[in-house]
């Protein structure tokens, strides 16, 4: 049973949660584990103490406080949570529109990554104000959120943004609300006039694409990209510059339908020199993610008393192989 020291009242959170199981049920719970702990461990000594002897378990760790750069895939509380960080003059500052049917939030990690980038998740249109790039993500549902892009005042706080000299990037869902059309028979509900500041008009379709994306890039040329597409819309008028499904005549709006765009660190860093930034580390956030693995694997080796977890999973084991049989 693990409880998150960070969030506070762990020891009544566990204790409790044990009083209120059945007989049967505490029996399950072979041992308890504090996760997300800052500090100096010893100071928990008389807690953990207290804690073994009031619930008749045995704490099998606690494990410190981690920062780990890894995708957060339909939950960004890392950023929708954390500070917002105000806009730095010298930085690189991207704003990604957090409408109610956001998907696919791991696109913007690289990005996120990049040290001299300030990226912020926004809700509201002047929070757009002296950004360098505005990035439209995925959408569960793209005609419900365009309206509520249009409902919420975007839609000028973006024609200004452009009207600056601004950057605009849509990926998938994003995109599709950038064209002039999206057309659809049944699949989203009605069609609706997208923004216009793309060439190209998007039909929704019952059938949704899925395939994976490798090859070399036309724009900028020279690098490797993979990733995958998952959408129901098909869009016509295709650019030519794959990765980007459509651009505008004065390359300030972009679109994309690939997922995982930016994990190839090359190709990042030279997309972001053609937009207007020149701090990229050009590492792959794959390495990156790998790192934060292993510190977290290294992390439980250390902390977690093994002695305690081995026989579960050798029983764990044991019963998947019952089942297989």
């Amino acid at each position: 049973l693990v409880g998150d020291i960070d969030r506070g009242g762990v020891f009544a959170a566990l204790k409790g949660s044990l009083d209120i199981l059945a007989a049967s049920e505490r029996g399950r719970v072979k041992a308890l584990l504090i996760n997300r702990f800052r500090g100096n461990r010893n100071l928990l000594d008389d807690a953990l103490d207290w804690l073994e002897h009031e619930t008749g378990k045995p704490v099998a760790g606690v494990i410190p406080y981690l920062m780990l750069e890894l995708p957060e895939e339909d939950a960004p509380y890392r950023h929708t949570d954390a500070p917002q960080l105000a806009l730095h003059p010298e930085g690189y500052n991207i704003a990604v529109v957090a409408y109610p049917r956001m998907s696919n939030h791991d696109d913007i990690d690289p990005l996120a990554s990049e040290g001299g980038v300030n990226l912020r998740f926004v809700r509201l249109p002047d929070e757009l104000q002296a950004v360098d790039l505005v990035i439209l993500p995925g959408s569960k549902h793209v005609i419900s959120d365009l309206h509520w892009l249009r409902e919420n005042g975007f839609v000028t706080a973006l024609e200004r943004h452009l009207r600056y000299g601004g950057r605009l990037l849509g990926i998938c869902g994003g995109m599709q609300m950038l064209g002039r059309m999206v057309e659809d028979s049944g699949v989203e509900g009605f069609s609706v006039k997208g923004l216009g500041w793309l060439p190209l008009s998007t039909s929704m379709q019952p059938e949704k694409i899925l395939c994976k994306v490798d090859q070399p890039s036309r724009y900028p040329a020279g690098f490797r990209v993979t990733g995958y597409e998952i959408h129901h819309g098909i869009s016509n008028e295709r650019s030519g510059l794959f990765p980007f499904a459509a651009c505008s005549s004065d390359k300030q709006v972009w679109g994309s339908y690939v997922h995982g765009l930016f994990e190839q660190g090359a190709f990042r860093e030279a997309w972001l020199n053609g937009m207007g930034y020149s701090g990229s580390d050009g590492q792959d956030q794959v390495r990156r993610t790998m790192a934060s693995l292993d510190l977290l694997a290294d992390t439980l080796k250390r902390e977690l008393a093994s002695e305690l977890l081995t026989p579960l999973l050798a029983t764990q084991t044991q019963r998947c192989g019952s089942i297989c049989e």
